[in-house]
């Protein structure tokens, strides 16, 4: 079977993730970060923000890998001639962190990846 990719092992390419950052806690207005408001029947948890004290937001980025590792992943779909999907596993460059990804959420420039799909 001869399997064509977009990638090769090596290639830098660029993948839009969701990523937690502290930068992006922020205290709850309604308990003041405490967790906790005066109820009825005495102090309870904070509905805003579920007794936390704080509510958090992801921020979407574009982050630069390269291609460690092309794997064919076959899938059979029924009666259907089966389909092969490709994932790859990235080495983030800034970090060494390793991600797996399809290969539809992997592009080849940052204006891409700003556009397409999040991992």
């Amino acid at each position: 079977m001869n399997i064509t990719t977009k990638f090769d092992p090596g290639q830098t390419v660029y993948v839009k993730t969701d990523e937690y950052s502290l930068t992006n806690r922020i205290e709850c207005e309604s308990c003041g970060g405490l967790g906790r408001v005066k109820g009825p029947f005495g102090p309870e948890d904070c509905e805003q923000c579920c007794g936390t004290g704080y509510s958090e937001t992801s921020t979407t980025e574009v982050h630069e890998f390269v291609v460690d590792e092309i794997t064919p992943v076959v899938r059979h779909m029924g009666a259907a001639k089966p389909k092969v999907l490709i994932e790859y596993t990235l080495i983030r460059k800034l970090f060494g962190s390793r991600l797996m990804a399809s290969e539809d959420k992997v592009f080849a420039t940052r204006k891409e990846a700003e556009r397409g799909a999040v991992v």
